[in-house]
């Protein structure tokens, strides 16, 4: 047990700076998505200063979207029938507050309508299917596997989610640039 004054020091360091590591570690999710809607809209990285209060109030925002996943897709006990609609209207609203948060501000919110669109398509559609591949492939994998059979299956079902995420949100960007999108959306760009 620490009891030294000098031990307490330490104690309160280490604590400092693994908070801050954590912090960081924690950040490094919503930062590369910010870097994908920045390529994808082809502007610079936004300025720490501008953009570190948005990466945490993103992955904030993500978390409570997560937990809340199950009861909207059902429905909230009403049924896919409701569930299924809802959960892309959520989704379209969330990926398109996530584009202009992480993008901060530089693109008016109608441009990004559809990355966004198309984002809460596809999370809506692999949401609603995952249970038909999920369950049989994580059996399948842990009997042949053991428990690194269930890593592999989970992470490849993150990576196909996320290469959703980036192919919605860059494909919407090149739509809304290109004809006949760019005629109705009228893309500003802030400096």
């Amino acid at each position: 047990m620490l009891t030294d004054p000098a031990d307490e020091a330490v104690r309160q360091t280490s604590g400092a700076v693994g908070l801050a590591l954590a912090l960081i570690s924690a950040t490094s999710f919503s930062r590369a998505m910010a870097r994908v809607c920045e390529r994808a809209w082809r502007l610079p990285g936004a300025a720490v200063r501008i953009a570190a209060w948005r990466w945490i109030a993103w992955l904030l925002a993500l978390v409570l979207v997560i937990l809340l996943q199950g009861p909207i897709r059902d429905g909230f006990g009403v049924g896919l029938w409701l569930g299924t609609p809802l959960l892309f209207l959520i989704g379209l609203a969330v990926w398109l507050w996530t584009q202009h948060l992480l993008l901060a501000g530089r693109v008016s919110r109608l441009p990004l309508l559809p990355g966004a669109v198309l984002v809460s398509a596809a999370t809506s559609t692999l949401g609603v299917t995952a249970h038909l591949y999920v369950p049989h492939a994580l059996n399948r994998a842990i009997e042949e596997y053991g428990a690194l059979g269930l890593v592999l299956v989970l992470l490849s079902w993150l990576i196909v989610l996320c290469a959703a995420v980036a192919f919605g949100v860059t494909t919407g960007a090149v739509l809304a640039e290109g004809p006949p999108l760019n005629r109705y959306l009228r893309i500003e760009r802030v400096p």
